[in-house]
C-alpha cells in the first residue's frame, strides 16, 4: 500500500499552547482514513497543516515536517499544494452564485478551457459527487439555493475539478439529516477508489461505515492509528478503548 503523505515528528503551537505535539502518521493511498477524538483535540489543526492552510494563521507555530508523495510540502507553492490537496469544510462554502458558475470558477481560473471541454468536466465531476442528476437542468439556479446536503456535494465536486490527489474533509455531515449524509457517504466510498480522504468525524458509526483506517487523538497526542476493523473491535490502548465506550471525551 502506497502512502501519498506522511507526518513526522510534527507539532503545532498557538504561543505557549501546544495543539499537536509529535505526530508521526502516514495516509495511504486512495483510502479514506478518519481522524477521530474529543473536541479540540487537534484534528482540524492537521488538516490545516497538510496543505498549509496554517501557513495563514501567523500564531502558530510548527515543527517537524510533512511530506506529500516523498516531497516536502514546503517545496510546493501554496497555490499548487491546494490544487493537489483540496478541503471542504464543515458548513458547505457554495459561491453566491449559479451552479455552473460555482463549478466554473476554478477551472476559469487556471486553464485555457474550450466551452465544450469544461461543460464535459463539470458534468463529469458533478456526477461523482452524485449531483448530476438533480440539477442538470438547473445549472442556472444560484448554488445558495440547494439543500444543505446538496451544497456539500456541489463543494465536494468544486473541488475535483482540479483533479486533486487528496481532499481533506472537517465534519462534512455534522449538519446534515440522515438522508444527505448517507449520499455524501455514498460520494466518498465512489471517490476513494482514485482519491485520498481524510476526513475528520465526530460520527463513529460514520467512520466504521466508511473508513479504511482510523487515527484516534487526544489533547494534540496520536492515541492510537490502526485498520478500522482492528480499531473498533481490538484496541491497543485504554485510551482507546474507554473513549470507544464513551468513558472519556
Amino acid at each position: 500500500m502506497n502512502t501519498v503523505m506522511e507526518m513526522k515528528d510534527w507539532k503545532v503551537n498557538y504561543g505557549e499552547v501546544t495543539v499537536l505535539n509529535d505526530v508521526n502518521i502516514a495516509f495511504p493511498e486512495n483510502r479514506i482514513t478518519a481522524l477521530i477524538g474529543p473536541s479540540g483535540c487537534g484534528k482540524t489543526t492537521l488538516l490545516k497543516s497538510l496543505n498549509r492552510l496554517l501557513d495563514e494563521e501567523v500564531s502558530a507555530q510548527t515543527q517537524g515536517e510533512i511530506t506529500f508523495k516523498d516531497r516536502s510540502i514546503k517545496d510546493f507553492h501554496c497555490e499548487t499544494l491546494r490544487q493537489k490537496i483540496g478541503i471542504v469544510f464543515q458548513t458547505p462554502t457554495p459561491f453566491p452564485f449559479s451552479i455552473e458558475k460555482n463549478m466554473a470558477y476554478a477551472l476559469d481560473y487556471h486553464f485555457a478551457m474550450d466551452r465544450q471541454n469544461k461543460k464535459n468536466l463539470i458534468s463529469e465531476k458533478l456526477k461523482l459527487a452524485g449531483l448530476y442528476d438533480e440539477v442538470k437542468d438547473r445549472m442556472d439556479l444560484s448554488a445558495t439555493n440547494l439543500s444543505g446536503g446538496q451544497q456539500q456535494r456541489l463543494c465536494i465536486a468544486r473541488s475535483l475539478t482540479l483533479n486533486p490527489d487528496v481532499i481533506l474533509l472537517d465534519e462534512p455531515c455534522s449538519s446534515l439529516d440522515p438522508k444527505a449524509t448517507a449520499k455524501i457517504e455514498e460520494t466518498l466510498l465512489r471517490l476513494a477508489q482514485e482519491i485520498t480522504i481524510i476526513i475528520v468525524t465526530h460520527n463513529m458509526a460514520q467512520a466504521k461505515r466508511i473508513a479504511n483506517h482510523v487515527a484516534f487523538f487526544i489533547d494534540g497526542e496520536l492515541v492510537e492509528y490502526q485498520p478500522t476493523n482492528d480499531f473498533f473491535n481490538h484496541p491497543q490502548k485504554e485510551e482507546t478503548r474507554q473513549y470507544l465506550e464513551g468513558l472519556i471525551g
